[in-house]
């Protein structure tokens, strides 16, 4: 379960009593993803070719002027959240080319849901509170939380599926917030003051 729907279930009937221990899974260090990244890269026995970035001043007080991939795993890591997925994501949408056993790569951007906000009404940010404090449902179970029929919760859910907000989980059973969406999903959320 992620951390929110720990503290909530922690506040209502004092679940962390249950455990001994408590794994965060939610995000890692700048160092970790691109350790993981440069190895399962390493198989393809290709080079890589690291842009230098845009922002110099960042680039100059932090010192990695110098070091591109670091800057560039550093860009990754805080347009990712520190999260596996998206990380890996913005990984292969950074490649710009492969020629001649070189992979070149360009900045790492995270798509911008910001747009997205001004259309999101108080049922879809229902919805995304839902979803936040219970990691994932099935309709039956979201159109039970929020007293909905089902037929008028799925076509908002599809909608905010195609907005990329939401997504199926690989079993098709249960529906989530993206993890490249979940910043803005609390952002949202913490607006409006439902978090």
């Amino acid at each position: 379960m992620d951390a929110r729907c720990f503290e909530l279930l922690d506040a209502a009937v004092d679940f962390g009593e249950f455990f001994s221990h408590r794994i965060n899974v939610m995000g890692v260090t700048s160092e970790v993803i691109e350790r993981v990244i440069l190895q399962r890269h390493a198989l393809s026995g290709l080079n890589l070719s690291f842009p230098e970035l845009q922002r110099h001043a960042l680039q100059t007080a932090l010192g990695w002027r110098a070091n591109p991939q670091k800057a560039f795993f550093a860009v990754l890591h805080r347009n990712s959240g520190g999260i596996f997925r998206p990380a890996l994501e913005l990984w292969l949408s950074s490649i710009e080319s492969a020629q001649d056993g070189v992979i070149r790569l360009k900045e790492p951007v995270a798509p911008d849901h910001r747009a997205f906000r001004q259309e999101l009404g108080q049922a879809d940010q229902f919805t995304l509170l839902s979803l936040e404090q219970h990691g994932s449902l099935t309709v039956s179970e979201l159109a039970t939380v929020l007293f909905e029929s089902e037929q008028v919760l799925c076509t908002r859910l599809e909608r905010l599926i195609r907005m990329g907000i939401l997504e199926w989980t690989p079993e098709r059973e249960e529906v989530r917030i993206r993890p490249q969406a979940r910043r803005t999903a609390e952002e949202l959320l913490e607006s409006v003051n439902l978090i």
